[in-house]
């Protein structure tokens, strides 16, 4: 089987910080990046808040902001990164895995978020 995305994912295990609506907040633990997006755990509480709908969603689901500080990369900082939730899989009665298309990643911040995507490709996701 070949990779057929234009933007391949790497592996990564990484705490985030996710704001959805009405600025509220959600630890969870990324689970893999591209240049165009992450893959986020979540708990039950969070995807409820991120994803009322369900599977199901719409171009009207809020913008949320992913913010990550990769292990040991103190020099990279921490981003802030914009993007849409663009699916929502439960994975067991309390953990779901959504996926957030970052918005316009080919504004400034396509440098930082290749560096990201460059440390999990090199560290194996750690």
């Amino acid at each position: 089987m070949s990779e057929q995305r234009l933007s391949p994912r790497f592996f990564c295990r990484w705490p985030v910080e996710i704001v959805g609506p009405e600025d509220r907040r959600f630890h969870a633990q990324a689970a893999d990046i591209s240049v165009t997006g992450m893959a986020m755990l979540v708990d039950r509480a969070a995807a409820a808040c991120l994803a009322p709908t369900g599977g199901v969603l719409s171009p009207r689901v809020p913008p949320v902001s992913v913010s990550v500080q990769v292990p040991g990369q103190a020099k990279v900082g921490k981003l802030c990164l914009q993007g849409r939730i663009r699916h929502i899989r439960r994975l067991s009665q309390d953990q779901y895995l959504i996926g957030v298309r970052f918005t316009d990643p080919d504004a400034p911040r396509l440098p930082e978020i290749t560096v990201l995507v460059e440390q999990a490709m090199s560290s194996g996701g750690r």
